[in-house]
């Protein structure tokens, strides 16, 4: 006799087949209709409301649907169908919920209430995380922030010691992974232009979004449309106290510019009639970025 064949997880090929099922309603041909109904009733798992009945899920599309227009609304689903080919997928458990009978009648026919299973609601969590994924290679930090990194303590070294030959070398240097560089760069200076990105860095609540510039006017507009956009940015490292820090070397040009987080940056630049380049500034940008 042979050994059976071993399955990832310790399932067998039933058990493996059953867990495979659960992801049925991504490839079925209504499966912007499954999705959508899986939507709404995790909206109202969230809600505490665990057991639905059709209607009530019906109800809960309704209300997905006014608040974005690709949602179907619950009469523009076969929900009936649609809610027991996830029961029958394993996804959603169906019961009969005879409590709801007010006649003899209906409860002969008692009514079927459904709920996420354990498994099926991993399966539709998984299948969400998929899709809000954005589809780059890695992320920027993996690739070359340790390279920027080396750069600029290169170049705080040269601002420090007044080697302008080692500080231009630094600056020049090509990127050890152009192909993704230039992914990241097009990605970053294009944050704001693509909606999807938007509702990313909006939904990115708890994350610290960090804006700084150049101390000149085109500078400050950079960074008061970054605070105006996410309500969750900060300006860094752009006080007053930051301008008067920097080397003044080049000549402050065109109009001025409001600085809301910090108004005395905008008079004292105008006052100054100077410009001050985010080098001069490599030192204090190191410190902060090695405290995190």
């Amino acid at each position: 006799m042979t050994d059976s064949p071993t399955y990832a997880f310790g399932l067998d090929a039933v058990g493996l087949d059953d867990r495979m099922r659960l992801f049925s309603f991504i490839t079925a041909p209504e499966r912007h209709d499954y999705l959508w109904v899986l939507r709404a009733i995790d909206r109202a798992r969230a809600n505490y409301q665990v057991v639905l009945s059709t209607e009530a899920v019906s109800q809960a599309l309704d209300e997905l649907a006014e608040r974005d227009s690709s949602c179907p609304g619950g009469g523009e689903v076969d929900l009936a169908a649609r809610l027991d080919a996830l029961d029958d997928w394993g996804v959603l458990d169906r019961t009969q919920d005879a409590a709801r009978a007010a006649t003899i009648a209906e409860y002969r026919r008692r009514h079927s209430v459904y709920q996420f299973t354990e498994a099926g609601h991993r399966a539709f969590t998984a299948v969400e995380s998929v899709l809000g994924a954005t589809m780059e290679e890695t992320s920027l930090s993996r690739i070359v922030f340790r390279d920027l990194l080396e750069d600029l303590e290169q170049l705080a070294t040269a601002n420090r010691s007044g080697d302008g030959d080692t500080g231009s070398r630094a600056s020049r240097r090509p990127p050890p992974c152009p192909r993704r560089t230039s992914r990241h760069r097009r990605r970053f200076s294009s944050i704001g232009r693509n909606p999807s990105d938007s509702r990313l860095l909006g939904a990115a609540s708890t994350a610290r979004l960090l804006r700084r510039a150049d101390f000149d006017w085109a500078g400050l507009r950079i960074v008061k449309r970054g605070l105006e956009r996410f309500a969750n940015a900060e300006p860094w490292r752009m006080s007053a106290e930051d301008y008067r820090s920097g080397a003044k070397d080049i000549a402050l040009r065109g109009s001025g510019v409001e600085t809301p987080w910090d108004h005395r940056l905008g008079e004292c630049m105008a006052a100054e009639g100077r410009a001050v380049m985010e080098e001069s500034l490599i030192g204090l940008l190191l410190q902060d970025l090695r405290r995190g």
